[in-house]
């Protein structure tokens, strides 16, 4: 994505990722930055946290979060990795994004002089809602959900609960606001929390609905559940709201910190969709490897025919809202039954005449004249069929690896984001597996080099490839030859790595420069092969191991990464921290 703005982390324990919602909030009021992701990860590896959390009777002995309920015992930890895309409203609008609620308002505090860490402070978290809705004008009586920290204590859930009854006052009718926590769902995710939390109650605006809070059945007895303006919905209800009216929420979380945070959000505005009126459209799909092609196609198939959505948005999306893999298809049609009968042609193994698929080779197509002629025929064609033949056109350089400035062919109703199926990522195992070390024997082998050319020896390239393949742990169709290795991920201990093996095997003395001016497996094999002419080629006398992914190998067997003994040290310790058993 190539992002340059402020790169932030946020930790105030269990409310990090509310507060980091309402830094982003800042950061786009104030101009700083122009769209913002913020959200939390919080993933556990180790017995840690749950041997500790137990130790101090933080756990539930049932294994429910039963949030304001007489019987709740502790909290029950949950892991989620979640993040939301911000914009000012506008901004949004005109890009033609999709938008799940506007942001009415938010704030964070701390609590000042308490008990402890594990007693929050009720008033603390009554003077921050009150704050925000005085700062940013906004009526407690337009509340109609709280999506509460709610982490199923005996004594948290009435100071949550009281605290947040003393803000709203006597604005709300008695039992007129639900209030519910998503822990009771998914358990407590500590530094996610807060964003899930905001998920939650997007997503239950835009079904209409109210979610139930599990695990409810009688009212703690330290809260007054009679004189407050919440209710516990114990089953989801229909989200009605008066004729002109909207729908509005509000997310409260604190922390072991003491940091209290608290956004309110309300319902998307009604959108009126513009309808692409060309006759002919173009879509594309992009994957890694022909199987993933296949499921991408077949789920694109189940969803249209289904739900239909507007041609011109579905290409806007295909082709400016993903990223482009080497394995393509493109078609060419004029609405979605057309489009839903020639992929399933093409699913079967037939080749319909509209449909294109191949493997993409982008060497120079980006800078064909020739493909920014046909983009600008697109837009001022005389005919449908004159229209359809320069779509055509681009579709084969499409996937062919084609670098072009799409949006050219879109009109202004087509330039919208809709939702379509996602990428379908291949499921694979990662589980640490022991293995036996393997040292293969290297010797050095004379070998007369073929005469320069602008393709390298099959021996040479397959040498890098495999090289690649095992420093970088990726499979076959995962490498592509001429794919940047930055797209990898990779850093620069694994450069290192990698110039080093490189210089191993081929008895180079290769810089890690080289990798910035030949950053893949073709540039490098060729850059090898031309300019570097070793006289001796290093060969193993067994097969240079294929590296599959799914095997972990000991950490021994990568320490060449570094070159250290305390590097090894390191690397043998979390591997075998890392080391758990599948049945678990």
């Amino acid at each position: 994505m190539n992002w340059q703005g402020p790169a932030v982390a946020t930790d105030t324990a269990c409310s990090s990722s509310l507060v980091a919602i309402h830094q982003a909030c800042q950061a786009l009021r104030d101009d700083e930055v122009d769209m913002a992701i913020a959200g939390g990860v919080f993933v556990q590896c180790t017995q840690r946290l749950f041997r500790q959390a137990n130790q101090a009777g933080m756990l539930s002995n049932t294994g429910r979060c039963s949030v304001f309920d007489d019987q709740a015992d502790g909290f029950v930890p949950g892991e989620s990795v979640a993040a939301i895309v911000l914009k000012r409203l506008s901004q949004a609008q005109a890009d033609g994004d999709t938008v799940y609620g506007v942001i009415r308002g938010s704030g964070i505090n701390y609590d000042g002089a308490t008990n402890g860490i594990t007693a929050p402070s009720g008033p603390a978290q009554t003077r921050l809602v009150r704050e925000v809705y005085e700062r940013f004008g906004i009526d407690c009586a337009a509340i109609q959900l709280v999506e509460a920290h709610g982490t199923g204590t005996v004594l948290g859930d009435p100071i949550e609960f009281n605290a947040l009854s003393d803000a709203y006052g006597t604005t709300l009718p008695r039992a007129k606001c639900a209030i519910g926590s998503i822990k009771s769902n998914l358990g407590h995710a500590a530094t996610a929390a807060g964003v899930v939390g905001m998920i939650k109650v997007l997503l239950a605006m835009e079904h209409r609905q109210i979610p139930a809070s599990l695990h409810f059945h009688q009212g703690n007895r330290h809260i007054d559940f009679a004189h407050s303006p919440f209710y516990v919905p114990t089953q989801a209800v229909a989200w009605e709201v008066p004729s002109g009216g909207e729908r509005m929420s509000a997310v409260s979380s604190f922390g072991f910190s003491g940091t209290n945070a608290h956004v309110v959000v309300a319902q998307a505005p009604r959108r009126i969709e513009p309808v692409s009126k060309r006759p002919f459209f173009l879509i594309v799909l992009s994957a890694r490897t022909s199987d993933q092609l296949r499921q991408l196609a077949e789920q694109l198939v189940h969803q249209i025919s289904s739900n239909p959505v507007d041609m011109g948005a579905m290409s806007y999306t295909l082709l400016m809202g993903r990223r482009h893999h080497d394995v393509r298809l493109a078609c060419v049609a004029a609405d979605i039954a057309q489009l839903c009968e020639q992929m399933s042609q093409w699913l079967d193994g037939q080749q319909p005449r509209d449909v294109i698929s191949g493997h993409a080779d982008s060497y120079d197509l980006q800078e064909q004249p020739a493909g920014r002629q046909l983009l600008d025929a697109c837009q001022n064609v005389s005919s449908p069929q004159a229209l359809k033949d320069a779509l055509s056109s681009v579709a084969s350089l499409y996937v062919q690896g084609a670098e072009l400035s799409w949006e050219r062919i879109f009109d202004r109703a087509s330039r919208r984001r809709i939702r379509l199926p996602t990428y379908p990522f291949a499921r694979e195992r990662y589980w640490p597996q022991p293995s036996t070390p393997q040292t293969a024997a290297v010797t050095r082998v004379s070998q007369t080099l073929p005469a320069a050319s602008n393709e390298a020896s099959a021996t040479v390239r397959q040498a890098v490839r495999k090289i690649f393949r095992r420093v970088l742990a990726l499979k076959d169709e995962q490498l592509g030859d001429d794919v940047d290795i930055a797209c990898y991920g990779i850093d620069s201990i694994i450069r290192m790595g990698l110039v080093k093996a490189l210089n191993e095997h081929f008895g180079l003395s290769l810089a890690n420069a080289v990798l910035d001016d030949h950053p893949s497996v073709k540039r490098l094999s060729l850059f090898i092969e031309t300019t570097e002419r070793p006289v001796d080629i290093l060969k193993s006398t067994s097969p240079v191991p294929e590296g599959d992914v799914t095997n972990v190998e000991p950490a021994n067997d990568r320490v060449y990464l570094a070159g250290s003994s305390a590097l090894k040290v390191e690397i043998e310790s979390v591997w075998k921290l890392l080391f758990v058993r599948p049945q678990d």
